[in-house]
């Protein structure tokens, strides 16, 4: 394999990685819907307001109007949709839990190797079995209808799709670095961190 072909590759992946880290970087934009919501709760809360708005019809995942316990449901869930969607930002960005205490006494080579053997042993399992256990969960919500018994939220599956969204996003970074800190190995140079340096090779 020509060193020309390993950097183009290589180039390639680190796109592909961007890419699938851009959607949880964009889906922190949610927390400004979670604070919104908090905001309206505790409006509705200290006013003794339980039906905000409604109207004729429904609308998926709020039915025929916004009550107190559906805004009060739409934090819980977005609060979720962002935990599973900023998981693969927080990856390729590094801000994820690391024993950087151990790492560091380890060679750069060496650390590769161990990142590899993590993703490959335990992310990418982790995310197949998560995406196999979501999604008979996933139909059963869709297929019954579910809904809150509370005057709440309704058409749950729109927000169970998002675990096995979420860990297909992770599992598809998992595979890009294994691929990358291989060709890392084989000579290619090394993706930026987050700050701009450059990882060890």
């Amino acid at each position: 394999m020509s060193d020309g072909f390993v950097e183009k590759f290589a180039r390639v992946l680190d796109r592909v990685a961007e890419i699938i880290a851009s959607i949880g970087k964009l889906s922190c934009w949610l927390l400004i819907p979670i604070i919104l919501s908090v905001l309206l709760s505790i409006l509705g809360g200290v006013f003794r307001v339980t039906q905000f708005l409604d109207w004729e019809g429904s609308i998926p995942l709020f039915g025929s109007g916004l009550t107190l316990n559906s805004v009060l449901e739409l934090q819980w869930y977005l609060f979720g949709v962002l935990l599973m969607l900023t998981g693969s930002f927080a990856l390729h960005s590094d801000r994820h839990v690391r024993v950087d205490v151990v790492s560091s006494r380890f060679s750069p080579r060496f650390a590769l190797i161990v990142e590899i053997l993590g993703d490959l042993f335990f992310l990418l399992p982790l995310c197949v079995i998560l995406i196999d256990r979501s999604w008979p969960l996933l139909e059963m919500a869709y297929r019954t209808g579910e809904q809150s018994n509370e005057d709440g939220l309704t058409h749950r599956w729109l927000i169970k799709m998002f675990v096995p969204i979420g860990f297909t996003l992770l599992a598809s970074l998992g595979v890009t670095r294994i691929l990358r800190n291989l060709l890392t190995l084989m000579g290619a140079p090394a993706p930026k961190s987050p700050a701009g340096d450059n990882h060890g090779s």
